[in-house]
């Protein structure tokens, strides 16, 4: 990590609770996203909810999609 990265704040969760709703921002930054990434997982099923520009998360959601993948990343 550059002396640049460690001045920044971190805005993500430190852990996903399942009873909470995620921005997109978080999600990403927590799991080290980028765009097709996230591109990606919603289409490989991730249920996110729109309104009007942001997307959003909900915590369950994350943890259901991501125990669907297998070791590769693909849906099981």
């Amino acid at each position: 990590m550059s002396s640049d990265d460690s001045s920044r704040e971190r805005s993500g969760p430190d852990r996903i609770d399942s009873n909470r709703l995620y921005s997109r921002r978080q999600i990403m930054e927590f799991m080290g996203w980028r765009t097709r990434a996230w591109s990606s997982a919603k289409r490989k099923g991730l249920v996110t909810h729109r309104f009007g520009v942001y997307d959003y998360v909900a915590g369950e959601e994350l943890i259901r999609f991501i125990r669907s993948l297998d070791a590769e990343g693909k849906q099981e």
